[in-house]
């Protein structure tokens, strides 16, 4: 089942993806992207998970129109609060980076 989820993974961890996406949205992009991981290690899997959500979304306002990614701010305070809380201690940009090159590995 996680094999499964990580070929899921891979089209959204991807560079050309992440590259698409401004400063502020790449950001919030990328620590639901740590979400979803911690969501597949957690339950061993993530398509179920809200950090999915999150991922899915910007990624489908990303091909149709990115002014859809509103409120980014919020959501980037959302997501760093609900990681630190319950997955990691540490999420500076070196950790968040280090977290999809994993991804990107498997």
């Amino acid at each position: 089942m996680i094999k499964n989820e990580l070929e899921l993974a891979k089209k959204h961890v991807s560079s050309s993806v992440i590259r698409k996406f401004r400063s502020s949205t790449k950001k919030a992009y990328k620590l639901a992207l740590c979400g979803m991981f911690a969501d597949l290690l957690h339950t061993g899997r993530f398509s179920n998970g809200h950090f999915w959500g999150d991922v899915y979304t910007m990624y489908i306002n990303l091909e149709i129109d990115p002014r859809l990614n509103k409120n980014v701010d919020m959501i980037t305070s959302r997501l760093r609060d609900d990681l630190s809380n319950y997955y990691f201690h540490s999420l500076d940009d070196d950790s968040v980076n280090e977290i999809i090159i994993f991804l990107k590995l498997q």
